[in-house]
């Protein structure tokens, strides 16, 4: 009964009318676990997600995700997403591969805690100028971006930081609804909850984009017909995600999992278009 009650409450946290998401640049995939050690080498994980901008763009975006771990060392191992991004909003309905993210971590154990380092990359695999739109509409971010992150933990407690090195973007003169991005940095505190066959994941996450975005126009003051970029003001805002993680162990090899995000501080400048107001994730995962 009280495993069961405490099934019910989850399911109620990740169902109120409030969602946000990480970044989704990239930066949040790359800390915040708690890692245990596995027998098994591979991991493979089926996802969706579904969110909403907001009224301002009144953007839904649907996003379908496979992902997968490789244990290729004692303490190390390697992971891959990619997704596959629906976007429909009163402009344009448009669809793709998005951009897939590979990172590497090695995982250092200590006196009774443990220190995980971790660095990756975001590829720009999405065909992102195969629509000409707006970047919000867009499946992929354009760009090639580098992640670094560090993850301590002690029991059941965690911290962590990361940093997310934008790539730059050239002057596209076919596509000139592009968005050149700020490095973000991001900085997260956890508990890890295990019951019984439950566990339970909640964090704080500061994400603070260190520049404004900047966007390409067509024409330049000094010489027409020249592309050059204007910062947008206000783009380099913050973010405060309380992000919940839940996952339900069936047995050893398969398991459900749920992630929601309640915003304490919201994003209001959209140009790159990685705001969410309503957003939930759920999906399974096997090893073997």
């Amino acid at each position: 009964m009280k495993k069961l009650f405490l099934i019910i409450i989850s399911v109620f946290i990740f169902n109120i009318n409030s969602y946000s998401q990480c970044s989704d640049g990239g930066v949040c995939s790359i800390g915040g676990h708690i890692e245990k050690e596995t027998t098994t080498p591979f991991e493979l994980s089926f996802g969706y997600s579904y969110g909403y901008s907001g009224k301002d763009d009144d953007i839904s975006y649907s996003s379908f995700k496979l992902g997968g771990t490789y244990n290729f060392y004692e303490n190390a191992s390697l992971h891959f997403t990619i997704p596959f991004n629906i976007q429909s909003g009163p402009l344009y309905d448009t669809h793709g591969i998005g951009d897939l993210i590979f990172n590497l971590r090695y995982r250092f154990e200590l006196d009774r805690s443990r220190l995980s380092v971790s660095a990756g990359v975001r590829l720009a695999t999405a065909s992102e100028n195969k629509y000409y739109v707006t970047q919000p509409y867009k499946s992929g971010l354009g760009t090639n971006d580098i992640l670094f992150g560090v993850d301590y933990s002690f029991n059941n407690f965690n911290v962590g930081a990361g940093y997310q090195i934008a790539g730059k973007r050239g002057e596209d003169t076919e596509d000139l609804l592009v968005v050149e991005r700020g490095d973000d940095l991001l900085l997260r505190a956890g508990y890890f909850f295990e019951l019984e066959q439950l566990s339970i994941n909640p964090q704080l996450l500061f994400i603070k984009r260190l520049s404004e975005s900047s966007v390409l126009v067509p024409i330049s003051p000094d010489a027409i017909g020249v592309p050059y970029y204007i910062e947008v003001p206000g783009s380099d805002q913050s973010q405060l995600n309380l992000l919940v993680n839940t996952t339900y162990n069936v047995n050893e090899n398969y398991s459900h999992f749920v992630e929601a995000a309640i915003p304490f501080l919201e994003r209001e400048v959209n140009v790159d278009g990685l705001k969410r107001t309503f957003t939930i994730s759920t999906g399974l995962s096997f090893s073997f």
